[in-house]
């Protein structure tokens, strides 16, 4: 729509390697499934996308193997990447306090990590369970209220399971909701929400539009994310930003 046709990974100078991601914090407002628009705040983040090998930074974090579910994950390099994202996402929480509720999600724990095999999916999952449980201690001790959205709960589970000293995590449902789920009867999306999103760095967030059912699909056409982001793309390309 915009005329973006190259994403920020294809710029000459982008850096793909641990500590070098891009996170993009918007204002936006959000439709939730009952209609109703709430005025929420993203952080958009780039976690390794290893979903397939021609992600750009397969290489970087993998062993290369190009089979589907061969891949070895390079956990030094994920390790750090996960901990420049949980940076990431502790300042956006201090750009904007005072904060009513911060909204984790599982970035990129399922389809990114699609080409490793077991024991890597593994590895992966749990360096991301730490500093995501990290992250909520750390807003637990100041006081600010975090949920979780999934398309179920044991990933927050895994989360709550770390929090030993009493820490809390509450799952809210997915996004979209599934409105015959009697567990789940309510949107559960506030006004002054902090929602966090997985994202790749190689495509716009929600590209796939209402082929997309996954929860950035969900995000990328019920809220003005998109455009936003290939703004901000366009905006780098052009030596703006």
């Amino acid at each position: 729509m915009l005329g973006v046709s190259h994403s920020y990974t294809e710029r000459e100078d982008a850096d793909l390697k641990p500590g070098t991601q891009v996170s993009l914090a918007m204002d936006t407002q959000m439709r939730r499934e009952d209609g109703t628009l709430v005025k929420i705040k993203t952080l958009t983040v780039s976690m390794p996308a290893m979903d397939n090998a021609r992600q750009p930074e397969f290489s970087i974090y993998t062993d290369g193997k190009t089979k589907r579910g061969d891949a070895t994950l390079k956990p030094e390099e994920f390790t750090a990447a996960t901990a420049t994202i949980k940076k990431h996402i502790m300042q956006w929480v201090e750009d904007n306090k005072p904060c009513k509720r911060v909204v984790l999600s599982a970035i990129g724990a399922a389809e990114f990590l699609g080409m490793l095999n077991s024991t890597s999916k593994e590895e992966a999952r749990e360096i991301i369970v730490s500093a995501l449980a990290e992250v909520t201690k750390t807003l637990n001790a100041e006081d600010i209220p975090v949920g979780f959205c999934d398309l179920d709960d044991s990933f927050c589970n895994r989360i709550a399971a770390k929090l030993t000293d009493g820490g809390k995590i509450t799952y809210l449902g997915k996004l979209p909701r599934d409105p015959d789920k009697v567990d789940n009867p309510q949107d559960w999306l506030q006004n002054g929400d902090l929602l966090l999103i997985p994202g790749d760095a190689s495509s716009l967030v929600g590209n796939g539009g209402r082929l997309d059912t996954s929860f950035e699909g969900y995000v990328g056409r019920n809220s003005t994310v998109s455009l936003q982001h290939a703004l901000a793309i366009g905006a780098a390309r052009l030596g703006l930003a």
